[in-house]
């Protein structure tokens, strides 16, 4: 089947469809590379009718009839997004943001982009993504004096980490965002509270990504904790295991690449699972040509509880069991789409947590779209949760939403 890339026919059609107040249609659109044009081909064949874009968990009034608060149009068909709008996202997914903000800039200092409520969160993301402090403060009070309620809230990295660092007191603490080298400060207060409380109840079923230097941190801080004998009740670790496996797939065989696969290997000691191990461990020697480490029967047994699970809903896209993407979706992503499907392939649900994308590539999303359909094809219901403003209008422009569920971010 050929598919279009770009948004769904505009033409009207027997369904009652609400829409916002959109910018003119002759707005000029950037043009798209020689091959995108050749990807979007216009298709007269009648498409599927897909889920929609939500920002508020669903009620019983059900799909069709749910309509969000932030202007964007909700059909049984999918979502309706103003001209300049479409124009912005596709600039940023050529990595032209210079032009988007111009664009969306222009377009709410004008009267008809005064109630373009998608518009302004647009351009607020793009002023966080491109460090424009001032540009977003100046944003928000004349967002506070037209729309009347609360602007979204800048987020700068000291406030990051400060919110990164969830004690709740006692022996608990709670790992969270996506562990790297900068996650130290977290380890150090971890350390802190084992030295008060002499035992842990560690929380992982927060964490949403790990990358190799994370890994070692983890690593480290476990085998010191185990070697000193420290007693540790571990919440949610299915999490990080699951994001382990994701990771020794696709972090190649670097020597940093190997804290993915000893820190899985350190999981699979602490709760026992010796025949685990010792596969991990054959694999591990065949792809870094070095020897594995060797079995360590423990004393007891790790304690182990799972968190408790949640409904899915827009006001919360932290799951546990979700396929974590994070970065820039680029022409080098194809590996990350194999693992996606490897992911889907025994799941009827299929979570896809990219509260971590900064961009999505315009050549690359007609890769993602192709991934998505296939996966609707085989019947799997497909939820994505919480893209940045920028990458759920590309998503609505390119059709995506015909193929998944977006569950929008949570205003900061």
């Amino acid at each position: 089947m050929v598919f279009s890339f770009f948004r769904k026919d505009k033409q009207p059609d027997s369904r009652e469809t609400k829409t916002t107040n959109a910018a003119p249609a002759t707005a000029k659109k950037p043009q798209a590379g020689p091959a995108a044009q050749d990807l979007a081909k216009p298709d007269s064949a009648a498409k599927p009718k897909g889920p929609v874009v939500h920002e508020e968990p669903l009620t019983e009034m059900g799909l069709n009839g749910y309509l969000p608060r932030n202007g964007i149009t909700v059909s049984e068909g999918g979502s309706e997004i103003s001209s300049i709008a479409e124009e912005a996202a596709i600039f940023f997914a050529n990595d032209r943001a210079d032009q988007a903000i111009a664009a969306l800039r222009q377009h709410v200092k004008e009267s008809a982009g005064q109630n373009d409520y998608q518009a302004w969160l647009m351009l607020f993301d793009l002023y966080h993504h491109q460090g424009m402090k001032q540009a977003f403060e100046e944003l928000a009070l004349d967002f506070v004096d037209t729309f009347e309620r609360s602007p979204p809230a800048w987020v700068g990295k000291e406030v990051e980490e400060s919110l990164a660092v969830q004690p709740v007191g006692g022996n608990y603490f709670a790992l969270t965002g996506a562990l790297s080298g900068e996650s130290e400060p977290q380890f150090q207060q971890l350390h802190q509270i084992v030295k008060k409380a002499g035992n842990l109840r560690l929380e992982l079923s927060k964490v949403k990504g790990i990358e190799t230097s994370g890994s070692r941190l983890l690593l480290e801080t476990l085998q010191g904790l185990r070697k000193s004998r420290v007693k540790i009740q571990y919440i949610g670790a299915s999490n990080v295991i699951n994001l382990l496996r994701q990771a020794t797939q696709s972090a190649g065989v670097g020597e940093d690449a190997k804290f993915h696969w000893l820190l899985l290997m350190e999981f699979d000691q602490i709760l026992g699972k010796q025949e685990d191990f010792e596969d991990l461990a054959v694999n591990y020697a065949v792809t870094f040509e070095v020897s594995p480490p060797s079995w360590e029967p423990l004393a007891e047994r790790a304690e182990v509880e799972e968190a408790a699970a949640s409904a899915v809903s827009a006001a919360d896209s932290s799951r546990p069991d979700a396929f974590v993407i994070k970065g820039v979706i680029s022409g080098n992503s194809e590996q990350v789409l194999k693992n996606l499907t490897e992911y889907a392939a025994n799941r009827q649900e299929v979570h896809i947590d990219m509260s971590q994308v900064t961009r999505v590539d315009f050549i690359c999303v007609g890769n993602f779209l192709n991934a998505l359909m296939q996966l609707f094809t085989n019947g799997k219901q497909v939820y994505i949760h919480e893209p940045n403003e920028m990458v759920l209008a590309l998503f609505v422009v390119m059709g995506v939403d015909q193929f998944a569920t977006i569950l929008r971010k949570k205003p900061r």
